[in-house]
This record gives C-alpha cells, sequence and structure tokens, in this order.
C-alpha cells in the first residue's frame, strides 16, 4: 500500500491553509533599502578597488580586511562629522 502526502502548495507556491504565518504576513512594513549605507558602502569600494557585496561581507564580519574597514568607519565618521557641523549652524526650530 502506498503512503500519498497531500498537497500544501498552490501553483505559486503559498501555503495553503497550514497554519503557518509567513514572515510577509506578519511583517506590519516592508524592509527599506538605507541609502546612506548603500553610498557608503560604494565609496568604500571604490576607494579599496573591491566589490560593494565584498564590502557588505567585511561590514557584517564574514571577511576579514583591516584595509576596507578602516575606509568605511572613516568615510562614516566623515560624513557623521559633516551631519553634526551642518545641524549646528542651521536652526531647526
Amino acid at each position: 500500500m502506498e503512503k500519498t502526502t497531500a498537497n500544501t502548495t498552490d501553483r505559486a507556491g503559498k501555503g495553503l491553509n497550514t497554519g503557518k504565518k509567513r514572515y510577509s504576513d506578519t511583517c506590519k512594513t516592508p524592509a527599506k533599502r538605507d541609502s546612506f549605507n548603500a553610498t557608503l558602502v560604494k565609496q568604500t569600494a571604490e576607494v579599496t578597488n573591491v566589490s560593494e557585496r565584498y564590502v557588505n561581507y567585511v561590514i557584517a564580519g564574514d571577511r576579514e580586511n583591516s584595509q576596507v574597514m578602516a575606509v568605511y568607519m572613516e568615510l562614516l565618521e566623515g560624513s557623521n562629522a559633516l551631519l553634526q557641523r551642518v545641524k549646528e549652524l542651521v536652526p531647526f526650530d
């Protein structure tokens, strides 16, 4: 006697009433791309002559490269200092 299993997915690959919720169903707001971080990663990749993906690996800790991390931190601190200076000069009241 053969065992048959019920098909628990529809054609789109979504679950058919299995009682499990997908992450997209539970998430109230969709994840947004951080353009500030993307710009820093792109600038770091250009300066160090590596790919943007590699820079992201280094930031995440999956790869070790002190030069890439040093350039990224320097750009990050420079942009933070510039932003702080602008906030001091421009009254936002």
